[in-house]
């Protein structure tokens, strides 16, 4: 599947869910995906949280061109490994997976799937020390998230007739 097939695939908007990671239980990733430069790049921007504390412990921004000059890159940067680029990889249908290396000569891939359901799986895969065994590794199914409701949509509606008459 190209990035331009996914991206119009309505997977646009703010993505929240409950993560796996290799470190820590308990938490959140937010995926923020969206356009830029009037349609030009898509935006892809990344947060990862402690559920119980809020500490942001991996920032990070992806910009995707819709026609690469240069072929299938993305300009990445993170909060772990600053700027480096990444490559788009053949991947299964409906499967995008960009894969690149940082400054320090660390691999990273992230992958994202359409799930059912509305559904949007993420895996990212890192080392921040070539010498490390295994690579971190944060894996979440994202629900869309959706507006709140309007403050009068919210309000309880009133009992039933048939309650009201018992009640007298």
């Amino acid at each position: 599947m190209s990035v331009l097939s996914l991206f119009r695939s309505g997977i646009e908007g703010d993505w929240l869910g409950k993560a796996e990671t290799s470190e820590r239980a308990d938490m959140i990733v937010r995926l923020g995906i969206g356009t830029l430069c009037m349609g030009e790049l898509q935006r892809l921007q990344l947060e990862v949280l402690d559920a119980h504390t809020c500490e942001m412990v991996l920032a990070a921004l992806c910009i995707v061109p819709f026609a690469p000059a240069q072929g299938p890159a993305a300009g990445m940067w993170s909060a772990i490994s600053g700027a480096y680029t990444m490559n788009l990889t053949p991947d299964d249908e409906g499967v995008v997976a960009l894969s690149g290396t940082t400054a320090r000569g660390n691999p990273v891939t992230l992958t994202l799937l359409r799930g059912e359901n509305d559904e949007l799986l993420l895996t990212l895969l890192w080392r921040v020390d070539p010498a490390e065994q295994h690579p971190h590794r944060i894996a979440a199914a994202l629900k869309r998230m959706r507006p709140a409701a309007p403050a009068h949509a919210r309000t309880t509606r009133p009992a039933r007739k048939s309650a009201r008459r018992r009640a007298r």
